[in-house]
């Protein structure tokens, strides 16, 4: 699925609903200034159940591969990532658990704030991000062509000629 998806979260889990799709890269704007170019998308399920304790839960995954850039050489760095996030929902009004209280694996939201799948899809996919990126095992590569012509011509290499 593309495009724009909204959702009553409450009823969703209540239902115990189930939505998959992707969305391109190119569609969700806040990851564009970590991102090498807008190519690829990123794949979601969002699975609405109940838990144990009868709250309505959310249980999020998003996985694909973009291309971040490497902080060192400024070129592309390929970044495969896979995300399960576990969402409580809590209606408004009602009062959150303290975050010592949460089960480990999950997040307490206010139920009102999701709502647009776009919107959810890319604040996990921010969430998996790392800080700085560079090239692990290969070395960086400079992707620009060398154009040896210009090089040649450059104002160093006439003054370097000069000083004889």
């Amino acid at each position: 699925m593309s495009g724009q998806a909204h959702i009553d979260s409450l009823r969703f889990a209540q239902e115990r609903k189930r939505l998959e799709g992707r969305f391109e890269v190119a569609a969700l704007p806040r990851l564009h200034d970590v991102l090498f170019d807008q190519s690829g998308y990123v794949a979601y399920t969002v699975i609405g159940t109940v838990d144990r304790r009868g709250k309505p839960v959310l249980d999020v995954s998003v996985n694909g591969e973009l291309r971040l850039v490497c902080q060192r050489c400024l070129g592309p760095l390929p970044y495969r990532f896979s995300r399960g996030t576990r969402l409580v929902l809590y209606r408004l009004g009602e009062s959150m658990p303290d975050v010592s209280a949460e089960e480990p694996d999950s997040e307490a939201v206010s139920a009102e704030s999701i709502s647009d799948i776009s919107d959810l899809v890319e604040q996990e996919t921010i969430l998996e991000l790392p800080m700085a990126v560079v090239h692990d095992d290969a070395p960086c590569v400079d992707e620009a062509p060398q154009d040896t012509q210009a090089r040649r011509e450059s104002p160093f290499m006439v003054l370097r000629s000069l000083k004889g």
